[in-house]
């Protein structure tokens, strides 16, 4: 029997982790990824290590969703940025900032999510990048600056993203006391804003069958947003 190269081992096992968590199995998840870290160490591939380091910690988070994982992400930030890491470093910043807001922390999660979005400079309009900025809307919201929010939720408009779209919503469902919550939203909510849906909208009025907008429908909005279009323009923009 050939054994698989030990060179390898870490990618196999980072592959196993990814393919667990999109399966909806958090432990196995983390169990193949903390396998990748050691693997990728072992074979000085410092960079994978670290990635499936912090992977293997947001799995642990979900498989514990009580658990204080702050030192876990101060780990993970200072491992970033001892190979010089920046784009580790942001991610582990902003979970940490959920971390401290958790405990209420607020004023030190605002500070740490500026921290990550600082890291994000160079990769805006990643989906990491929204992430973050919805994650400093909702500190904002717990510290009552909520005239601060309407700017980041509107640069999150730009984002075709299910997930940031979703949570988009929930946060402004949530600064407005006359808007009804769609139910077929959650469905596309990452794991830590589905934690968040009994904080944010409490007693809120929940309705189903509402959907997010087609791509037709955001078409017809990118249109209008320029200005009045003839009909037979409109017609041509959209089937081209």
């Amino acid at each position: 029997k050939e054994e698989f190269p030990e060179a390898l081992e870490g990618e196999k096992f980072y592959l196993l982790g990814l393919a667990w968590e999109s399966l909806g199995n958090d432990e196995l998840a983390m169990q193949m990824f903390t396998h990748a870290a050691d693997r990728y160490r072992r074979n000085g591939v410092l960079a994978k290590a670290l990635r499936s380091h912090f992977n293997a910690v947001v799995a642990d988070s979900r498989v514990h969703p009580h658990k204080n994982f702050i030192a876990d992400y101060e780990a993970v930030i200072q491992e970033s940025q001892q190979i010089g890491e920046k784009t580790s470093r942001g991610f582990a910043r902003v979970m940490l900032a959920r971390e401290y807001q958790i405990v209420g922390l607020c004023t030190k999660a605002l500070a740490m999510v500026d921290e990550g979005l600082k890291d994000f400079e160079l990769e805006r309009g990643a989906h990491h990048h929204f992430h973050a900025l919805l994650q400093k809307a909702h500190i904002l919201f717990d510290l009552g600056r909520k005239s601060e929010i309407a700017e980041l939720l509107q640069e999150c408009e730009l984002a075709d993203f299910p997930s940031i779209r979703a949570a988009r919503m929930l946060l402004t469902v949530a600064l407005d006391p006359a808007k009804s919550w769609d139910k077929n939203l959650e469905k596309d909510l990452l794991p830590t804003w589905k934690n968040r849906l009994p904080l944010l909208l409490g007693d809120r009025n929940v309705v189903a069958g509402m959907g997010a907008a087609t791509e037709l429908e955001r078409s017809l909005l990118r249109f209008a947003y320029n200005g009045p279009i003839e009909k037979w323009d409109l017609i041509a923009k959209l089937y081209p």
